[in-house]
């Protein structure tokens, strides 16, 4: 599999990447080498990744090294041990995706 040069440069000359990783993007060759290509750091040392967990990931060790010490923003709950997929129109939904947008125009301005 081979990612085109031009999207590569696209990605690491990106000033933000919101992966929203599940189970099924780590089973994809594709997703894995598009987050594993994409490592650029603020020049304090923080990343401009972004990762958004929709669903549990029970096999941490599958998320590529650099993002899988990061928190991330999660997009469920637990109910009784059984993960349950935010709604959308939930405040906690909403409160994820406000700290989300907070914390990239955050990074994007510097401030």
């Amino acid at each position: 599999m081979t990612i085109d040069n031009s999207y590569v440069e696209k990605r690491m000359n990106a000033t933000a990447f919101v992966a929203v990783i599940t189970p099924r993007y780590l089973r994809s060759a594709w997703c894995i080498k598009e987050l594993e290509t994409f490592k650029p750091t603020i020049s304090d040392g923080s990343s401009n990744l972004y990762p958004v967990y929709r669903f549990p990931i029970d096999n941490r060790d599958e998320i590529p090294a650099h993002a899988r010490d990061m928190l991330g923003y999660v997009f469920y709950i637990h109910e009784d041990g059984i993960p349950i997929e935010l709604e959308a129109d939930s405040r906690r939904f909403l409160i994820v995706v406000a700290t989300l947008a907070s914390d990239i125009v955050s990074r994007i301005s510097g401030k």
